[in-house]
């Protein structure tokens, strides 16, 4: 498999931007993961903060198994939703970053159900509960490095 990094930084403002042009957008990306996106093992969407939520969908079902590589890192807009939809398309996934994006208790479950081969994986910044933390050190028994810096709900019980 060829080492095909995608990086999304240049759809980061929408402003000004008509309808119209917004659909030929919608048309052009999704046209390009039908073709590209299965070859894709590295995504970085770092700070991509306007793109539409369904995005992130379409990536769950676009990128099915291919995926090493995620970086979502400050994507509020990011739902639980979304991100289940993309844990369960990426069963291979070995890094995943998601600092400052709003992770819910269910989309950590989720990570933790889903992305059993991860290796890093960056919270900080989510605020996900200590059951949540519990429940990912006992099912992600790959992972080497785990951020949370940052995590508010966190308590010293955790540790």
């Amino acid at each position: 498999m060829a080492n095909f990094i995608f990086h999304i930084a240049l759809v980061n403002n929408f402003e000004g931007i008509e309808r119209e042009e917004l659909i030929e957008v919608d048309k052009a990306l999704e046209s390009f993961m039908e073709v590209v996106g299965p070859r894709v093992n590295t995504l970085l969407m770092a700070q991509c903060t306007t793109i539409p939520n369904y995005y992130f969908s379409l990536l769950g079902r676009k990128l099915v198994g291919q995926l090493l590589t995620l970086d979502l890192s400050e994507n509020r807009e990011l739902t639980t939703e979304a991100l289940i939809s993309i844990t369960k398309g990426s069963p291979n996934l070995e890094s995943l970053t998601l600092d400052a994006c709003r992770l819910t208790d269910t989309g950590a479950f989720a990570i933790a159900d889903n992305c059993l081969k991860i290796k890093y994986l960056n919270i900080s910044r989510c605020g996900v509960s200590d059951s949540a933390l519990s429940y990912i050190g006992l099912k992600l028994t790959k992972c080497q490095t785990l951020i949370l810096a940052g995590n508010f709900a966190m308590t010293d019980k955790v540790m």
